[in-house]
């Protein structure tokens, strides 16, 4: 294939990765926010008060994770077996170019939107909160699960709406998402093919 038409074909799947992308995270938000309207009523009761704020807690830093920290490029393997085919990586592609045009990396990560928080946090206090959140978000979830276990009700009651286990869910469904959604870095074919054009 002419070297033009390479190019335009990986700009072509750059842009509809980057748009496919955009699209998943925003429909996935749906996730996490969609019952947190719910867990408000439980706010206006004090037996209810702490479970359903750390609820909505959770369930909020579990949107943020989503949105704001997508997972970072993982290496492809340029030299696939029969064992280890090219097709069977995980994630979407992505195409490194090496020459200082601007990257489908770079057409990824410009549709990440920058936290809200960093106007109003220093870098040193949101790089904390983002290595942090995911954990403490776990923290968060298996309290509300062993409240469950506390209050002797069954998994039903806890996973309907206002339950204990509903963020616990929500949070493992996403982690599994973004593992999906995390990108993949051939920027080792994009070397191979700038090396078939310069020879």
């Amino acid at each position: 294939m002419p070297f033009v038409e390479q190019e335009t074909l990986l700009s072509s799947l750059a842009n509809q990765d980057t748009r496919n992308t955009t699209l998943y995270t925003r429909l996935l938000l749906s996730l996490p926010i969609g019952p947190v309207p719910f867990y408000i009523v439980f706010l206006l009761q004090r037996s209810t008060f702490l479970p359903a704020f750390l609820s909505i807690v959770s369930l909020l830093a579990t949107a943020y994770a989503l949105y704001y920290m997508p997972l970072p490029p993982v290496a492809a393997d340029t030299t696939p077996t029969a064992a280890h085919p090219a097709s069977s990586q995980k994630g979407k592609a992505i195409l490194r170019d090496i020459s200082g045009h601007r990257t489908t990396a770079d057409l990824t990560h410009s549709t990440v939107a920058s936290s809200p928080l960093s106007t109003y946090v220093s870098s040193e206090y949101m790089s904390l909160l983002h290595q942090y959140i995911i954990p403490m978000n776990g923290a968060i979830c298996i309290l509300l699960a062993l409240y469950e276990l506390y209050l002797n009700r069954s998994w039903r009651e806890g996973m309907q709406i206002g339950g204990g286990y509903v963020p616990s869910f929500i949070l493992g469904a996403i982690i599994v998402a973004r593992r999906e959604l995390r990108v993949v870095d051939l920027g080792g074919l994009e070397r191979l093919r700038y090396r078939y054009k310069a020879v």
